[in-house]
Order: C-alpha cells, then structure tokens, then sequence
C-alpha cells in the first residue's frame, strides 16, 4: 500500500509538471517540505520546480533549490518562496524568512524581497559573491553608509571566509 502511495505521489508530481511547464531547477530536503501547498516527503528526491511554484520549509530545518544553470538557492528554515520565470531570467521572490543566493558566471536568477528596503527600493546584501536575503536592513545600511563590510550572517559559521 505505502508502494502504491508512493507512485501516486510521483505521477501526481509528473503531471503538475508537465502540465504547468519546463522546470526551473529542483529542490530537495531531508525533512518534508510544501510544494504548493502538498506535503513532500524527503524520499521524493529531487522534485521539479517549475514557474509559479510555492516552496514552504518547516521549522527546524530547510531545503535546497538547485536551478537549471547551475545556481543554488539554500532555503532556510520557516521560509515560503515562489519561483517563477520572468522575462528570460529565474526570479526567487522571498515571501517570508530567509535564503541564500550562489549564483555561477553569468547566471540570470534574481531575488526579491519586500522584507528589506532602502531609499525605497528592495536591496539584498552581497557577500563573497553570493547574495543572503533577509539580513537585517538596520545592519545594511549602516554598513553602506560608514563603509565597513556587510555584517556576517547568523548562519554564515566563522570558519567559512566566504561569509565575512
């Protein structure tokens, strides 16, 4: 019966796709996750996204967007997304808590958040390359303004010299 459930699961996901459009890329957690609003268990492997799609992550833990071009979006913990393909590019829109942008050369993938503003326009932090949405606006813009780096990420670890 759990078998029959499985393959369920999988062509229920097999149709959304195929029906909503190309993928984007896929995400994949180790603890279940929302994917539009359905329940997906970490035993799905990496599941398809495709435009439109809403990603949820629960408490205690989070999921990994892995986009076409080789860009990967670390979702953290109590965070809900929408992916969507807009104009040629990926746009990541970070509806509530936070993520972490690594993009390769030349990629297309943009995030936006309302959460974090200055001068009126949404502003995400760049750190070592790498763009962390949801860092405080506070923080930010005291660093732009007196010229000292972005502040390290509560989830960035010390030993990581990308982060600082």
């Amino acid at each position: 019966m759990k078998y029959l459930s499985w393959c369920l699961l999988g062509m229920t996901i097999s149709v959304a796709v195929l029906m909503a459009g190309s993928p984007l890329g896929t995400v994949t957690s180790i603890v279940p996750i929302t994917l539009d609003g359905k329940s997906v268990p970490p035993t799905a492997g990496a599941v398809p996204v495709v435009s439109g799609d809403v990603i949820a992550t629960p408490t205690g833990a989070g999921a990994v967007l892995s986009l076409n071009d080789g860009s990967r979006v670390a979702i953290e913990a109590n965070t809900n997304i929408q992916v969507k393909a807009e104009n040629g590019s990926t746009l990541v829109e970070v509806r509530s808590g936070k993520v972490h942008l690594t993009q390769v050369p030349g990629s297309n993938v943009r995030v936006k958040t309302d959460k974090l503003k200055l001068a009126g326009k949404s502003k995400i932090a760049v750190i070592a390359g790498a763009a962390a949405a949801g860092a405080t606006a506070g923080g930010i813009a005291a660093a732009e303004s007196s010229g000292s780096p972005a502040p390290r990420s509560p989830s960035c670890p010390p030993s990581n010299a990308q982060c600082q």
